[in-house]
């Protein structure tokens, strides 16, 4: 099978699966990643990868879309509620330093992140239909990376050098599915709130 093309922007919406009138987006970054070939992993390694993503995954979104200076919050902790939020994000950035520095993460690398699939840029690891796992680094305040099993697509047609290589999940539960979804929606409507403010006299 091939990784479906034209699906390779970020900001897009693109079918969830073929025939499909749903559409998800992506996360197109750059970011820590190293995939590997792997035997198809036990059923308690899946649990343990699903359990251990989904935890990863609502850490990440307590902490990124954690109360900020400036939003409208009128109520009698706000400020307790503030303090307490820079605190826990400055240890966990010192937690992250402290972890990075005693296990370096793996090379970034251009990559499109989706609820269904992985796509990345680098030499082909293994022929179609193998299977894989994904280790994706998706935050500097956790060094704790996400591990993404499934099978390698043939590369999408017509792309362009540096060849794009596609991973398919397999193995992933509907909760660890929704949280990558809920991560990939947060990520886009930050990045939108950032341009409004750019943009702002």
């Amino acid at each position: 099978r091939r990784c479906p093309a034209g699906e390779h922007a970020a900001m897009t919406a693109q079918p969830s699966r073929p025939g499909s009138e749903t559409t998800r987006l992506v996360r197109a970054d750059r970011l820590p990643l190293v995939v590997a070939v792997i035997e198809p992993p036990s059923i308690e390694l899946l649990h343990r990868w699903n359990s251990d993503n989904l935890d990863l995954l609502h850490a990440l979104a307590a902490f990124e879309d954690a109360p900020r200076e400036g939003r409208e919050d009128h109520g009698p902790f706000a400020a307790e509620i503030s303090k307490l939020d820079a605190k826990l994000r400055l240890i966990l950035r010192l937690l992250g330093r402290l972890t990075a520095a005693s296990t370096p993460l793996p090379d970034e690398r251009e990559l499109r992140f989706g609820a269904d699939r992985l796509e990345w840029t680098g030499p082909a690891i293994g022929p179609a239909g193998v299977r894989a796992v994904a280790h994706l680094h998706l935050s500097p305040l956790i060094n704790e990376p996400l591990r993404l099993p499934g099978l390698l697509l043939l590369n999408p047609a017509g792309a362009a050098e540096p060849a794009w290589q596609c991973l398919r999940y397999q193995g992933l539960d509907p909760l660890t599915v929704d949280a990558i979804e809920k991560h990939i929606f947060l990520y886009h409507r930050r990045a939108v709130a950032k341009a409004r403010q750019q943009l702002a006299p």
